[in-house]
């Protein structure tokens, strides 16, 4: 039986295939990451603030009042 052209390179382009899926899910992962990161950041740095502005005093105006 004779073999065909292609026959002999199915391994090389499996692993390419598997390559290009690899580089694809690490760019998704690191696009991932670095979108949480500062969605993260952005919520320390709010709360931070936040805590800091009632350890100085100051008034939130879009707080309910406190019952008492």
């Amino acid at each position: 039986m004779r073999k065909t052209l292609f026959g002999k390179y199915e391994r090389g382009v499996a692993m390419l295939e598997y390559a290009l899926l690899a580089s694809l899910l690490s760019v998704a992962a690191m696009s991932a990451v670095s979108f949480l990161g500062s969605e993260t950041q952005a919520t320390f740095f709010e709360a931070g603030d936040t805590i800091h502005d009632a350890v100085a005093g100051k008034d939130f105006p879009d707080d309910p009042p406190v019952p008492g």
